[in-house]
């Protein structure tokens, strides 16, 4: 569905529908499904990770990780940028 969306709008085709709300949280969702043989019981892997929907920047190989942002990642990124702000003062 995410590609059939980018190919038709663009990578920043979802900043331009989103330009009205303040809230541009989202989350990418990942369920894979095994089974030993036929007849046997289905077992369900989900992941899940919230974030936001940014502008398209990076990497556009892979449909939509140029549009979005995990708050992981902003953890992260947040954490370094304090981190070499407060270094560059040492």
């Amino acid at each position: 569905m995410i590609a059939r969306f980018l190919e038709k709008c663009g990578r920043n085709g979802l900043n331009d529908v989103l330009v009205g709300f303040d809230d541009k949280t989202a989350y990418a969702q990942t369920i894979v499904a095994y089974c030993i043989g036929p007849g046997e019981k289905v077992h369900l892997f989900e992941g899940r990770t919230d974030g936001v929907i940014v502008r398209s920047r990076g990497s556009t190989e892979f449909g939509w990780v140029s549009i979005y942002t995990s708050f992981s990642y902003l953890d992260k990124l947040a954490v370094y940028s304090f981190n070499k702000f407060i270094g560059s003062y040492i």
